[in-house]
């Protein structure tokens, strides 16, 4: 009689069980297929984006460097990338005949793992562990409860977020890094009040005052046109008066992790912008080039700020209403820099060198100094890498990979360490490589191969003596943007032009006379099949997938 009392006052709640049907067959995953022994679900199907926890299973020892620490490291990184909400998972591991068990905790961090718990010699131990994690609230493994996705599957909103003493609509996850330590970066559109907004949501190496750099830095670039608006911002707390530090979720600092942790902030940001690899001519583009340098000149000569962080994710596209221009984002790296004057003072060329013991950045002076004009590179190889990995505008990819006897520029700068890649860059400009810019480009960008060899040539023919100035890019971006034609299709026309060529010739009722299958002809689809590349339409443009809608539970 109790138990059917207490299954009635529990109707509706979810119920967290442990499932083996994935232990023979992959989770469904587009890129990673891994197949979990156990994996915590509610009575739902089993997604990365969906399994509570997972547990691995072994008869043999454990070691960190084996099979079963690298099957649990590869699915951690699957969780935290399909649930990026997340503050931690837990996995576990169940080794040594099945007797022995571990959790592994992973955040953006890192990882740790706790000492063998022996089902023998600490039964108690064991059960507590494993009904924790089914019957426990959600937080304890890892969720957390300032952002509540909801359950219902394509929903609008798809969950909600807080901010203080306000809660956002959760509109669309629009961006998500992909890696496991690290800032672990999730952008959201939010809105509150009828109003939309940019929720930036990482976490900061360091204490709280490394994750306010970015919040003093926006401040000093406040009124910058190109600078996105800070509304309001929040050291995540997990309790009041607690920020939320993935210290907090470990037992002591050892000497392996010392420097390692991480402090939860958010920002509420305006306006919304599309990724400069979205632009919609090329006129466009450039222009949002020019714009962006701007911001770096009005940054360092005016505020005396260095952003330090330019980017292909940072570079963006603002439609203010009143046409578009370059908005430059991800102020966290940026510093604080003093002037001195060098060289020629006719050429207003100027050294501005980092100021590294001050209040806007209060970590270890870099092995490798910054300058502005390292700022002014990284926009060339931002502009150069969009012109090789992209096939037009709305952020078409092209197929690298279908060529590989190119040494692709973009994959060589991509280097897995920070001297790999300097090495390679270095080479780039001091042998000739123009010529591997327009064998690389994609016939789109063909008319602003001139633009990116006089580049290359203006920042070659420096040398390290001598620096290249905001004045002398922005007049050859500002020559080659009075060059290009006002008047380039937009992508909608081009679609719209290719779909109606591809439609049939309009036939008169009299080509129709004597045809028994006058109206089969006329009901059919539009013949495209000369239009038909790998089941899809083969234009030179195409609208950009759109990434779905999160799931969540």
């Amino acid at each position: 009689m109790r138990r059917k009392e207490i299954i009635k006052e529990n109707i509706g709640a979810v119920t967290r069980t442990w499932s083996s049907q994935n232990s023979t067959r992959p989770v469904k995953d587009k890129e990673v297929s891994r197949k979990p022994d156990l994996a915590l679900l509610d009575d739902v199907e089993a997604r990365w984006d969906t399994i509570k926890a997972v547990c691995e299973l072994t008869s043999q020892l454990y070691t960190p460097t084996g099979t079963i620490g690298k099957t649990i490291d590869s699915k951690a990184y699957l969780l935290l990338r399909r649930q990026p909400w997340r503050r931690f998972v837990l996995l576990f591991s169940l080794t040594h005949e099945y007797r022995e068990l571990r959790v592994h905790m992973y955040d953006h961090a890192g990882g740790v793992v706790t000492p063998p718990i022996h089902i023998d010699s600490a039964p108690n131990h064991f059960l507590y562990i494993l009904s924790g994690v089914v019957f426990g609230n959600l937080d304890c493994i890892g969720y957390d409860p300032s952002i509540n996705p909801l359950r219902r599957s394509f929903s609008d909103p798809i969950g909600r977020i807080t901010v203080n003493d306000h809660t956002y609509d959760i509109l669309e996850v629009i961006f998500s890094s992909q890696g496991l330590v690290g800032r672990g970066t999730v952008c959201y559109l939010a809105r509150r009040d009828d109003e939309e907004y940019i929720i930036k949501d990482h976490w900061v190496l360091g204490g709280k005052d490394a994750a306010l750099n970015e919040v003093r830095m926006l401040r000093e670039m406040q009124g910058v046109r190109g600078v996105p608006e800070l509304v309001e911002y929040w050291l995540v707390e997990i309790a009041p008066n607690e920020v939320d530090e993935t210290m907090n979720y470990r037992y002591k600092v050892l000497g392996s992790i010392k420097g390692t942790s991480r402090t939860h902030v958010r920002l509420v940001l305006k306006p919304r912008a599309r990724p400069l690899h979205a632009f919609r001519t090329k006129l466009e583009l450039v222009s949002a080039l020019r714009d962006i340098v701007i911001v770096q000149r009005t940054a360092v000569e005016d505020r005396g700020v260095l952003h330090r962080d330019c980017s292909l994710n940072n570079a963006m596209i603002e439609d203010d209403g009143d046409g578009t221009n370059g908005l430059l984002i991800d102020w966290e790296f940026a510093v604080h820099i003093d002037a001195e004057a060098v060289g020629d003072v006719a050429t207003s060329a100027r050294s501005w060198k980092a100021k590294l013991a001050t209040s806007s950045l209060t970590k270890p002076p870099p092995l490798i100094l910054q300058h502005y004009h390292d700022d002014l590179e990284s926009l060339f190889y931002v502009f150069v890498c969009i012109c090789i990995e992209y096939r037009g505008p709305l952020g078409v990819k092209r197929d690298l990979s279908a060529d590989r006897s190119q040494e692709w520029l973009p994959h060589l700068w991509s280097a897995d360490t920070f001297k790999a890649g300097s090495d390679v860059k270095t080479s780039f400009f001091f042998h000739p490589n123009a010529d591997k810019l327009k064998k690389q480009f994609h016939p789109y960008f063909d008319t602003l191969i001139p633009l990116a060899t006089q580049w290359y040539d203006l920042i070659r023919n420096k040398g390290p003596s001598s620096a290249v100035t905001f004045g002398e890019v922005l007049d050859l971006l500002e020559t080659h943007l009075a060059e290009l034609p006002k008047d380039e299709p937009s992508p909608e026309l081009l679609f719209a032009k290719k779909f109606i060529a591809a439609l049939p010739k309009k036939r008169h009722a009299s080509d129709l006379e004597g045809d028994d299958d006058r109206d089969k002809y006329i009901n059919e689809p539009p013949n495209t099949e000369r239009n038909i590349i790998h089941g899809r339409m083969g234009w030179t443009m195409e609208v950009a997938p759109q990434p779905k809608r999160s799931r969540t539970t």
